[in-house]
């Protein structure tokens, strides 16, 4: 875990992790702690509403729906095939 300082443009620092007990706390347990907050999405803007730009309820939706296509016997075959 580590200090990123973002682009000189946008004027933000970003908390890296690679720790998987870090990485489920921001991202399954505890997600609707970590707003990206109004910077992030403006500077982000052109990413438009998808998974990596949303939070809250949206990004819970996009989750679940990332999550039944990924785990998708289908989808995992053409995965190790490729």
């Amino acid at each position: 875990t580590f200090v990123f300082k973002g682009p000189w443009f946008s004027g933000m620092n970003m908390l890296i992790t690679a720790d998987p007990a870090n990485v489920q706390h921001v991202f399954s347990s505890n997600f609707s702690n970590y707003d990206k907050g109004s910077e992030f999405k403006e500077i982000f803007d052109f990413l438009g509403e998808g998974i990596f730009t949303a939070d809250s309820k949206l990004w819970e939706e996009m989750r679940k729906s990332a999550l039944v296509m990924l785990s998708h016997q289908g989808f995992q075959s053409f995965s190790l095939k490729t």
